[in-house]
C-alpha cells in the first residue's frame, strides 16, 4: 500500500516538473531566441 502511494506521488511530481519545464522553455524562446546558452539558465 505504501509503495502505491509513493508511486502516485512520484508520477504526480514527474508530470508537474515536465509541465514546468515546457512552460519555462516557451518563455525562454520568447525572451532569448538567439541565445547561445539556450539550454541553460544563463540567458535571462
Amino acid at each position: 500500500m505504501a509503495s502505491l502511494i509513493l508511486l502516485a506521488i512520484l508520477a504526480a511530481y514527474s508530470i508537474w516538473s515536465l509541465r514546468r519545464m515546457v512552460k519555462r522553455r516557451k518563455e525562454n524562446r520568447d525572451r532569448c531566441a538567439g541565445c547561445p546558452y539556450q539550454g541553460t539558465e544563463m540567458c535571462r
